[in-house]
């Protein structure tokens, strides 16, 4: 189709699938271990080096948007204050993935997705200062 353009992902879904599953893997283990005494101080270790991880996917995969790269500092920061016992990481990949590929992808569900793509589009837009539109 003509005057339609057809915005690149920025990472294919086989991606997002595999950064998700580790993000749930640390995630998991963070849960396990940090109950017992050695537990904590390796989840405060994996909590910097996933926040060091992510922070180079996504810068050198091309997100270099400042809400994802906060969300990684803030996840790093939510990670170490709960002794790893939230699901953070889980999280910060899939507000990358909502911030990025997702806003299109998340319209298209049945029922929730026009409202959450409507909520998403204002999360991700970069207009400041103003109150954003009614959802209705």
């Amino acid at each position: 189709m003509e005057g339609t353009k057809e915005k690149k992902e920025t990472f294919n879904l086989a991606i997002w699938v595999l950064l998700l599953t580790g993000a749930g893997m640390i995630d998991g283990i963070q849960s396990v271990l940090t109950p017992t005494g050695i537990g904590l101080i390796v989840s405060i270790v994996l909590d910097f080096v996933t926040a060091v991880i992510l922070f180079t996917i996504f810068f050198f995969g091309g997100i270099r948007d400042k809400k994802v790269l906060f969300s990684v500092l803030a996840g790093l920061g939510l990670g170490v204050f709960s002794a790893g016992m939230l699901p953070s990481w889980v999280a910060d990949v899939g507000f990358a993935w909502l911030v990025t590929d997702g806003k299109e992808k998340i319209s298209s569900v049945p029922v929730v997705g026009e409202t959450a793509g409507k909520a998403i589009t204002i999360v991700a837009s970069k207009k400041s200062g103003k109150l954003p539109p009614k959802l209705d």
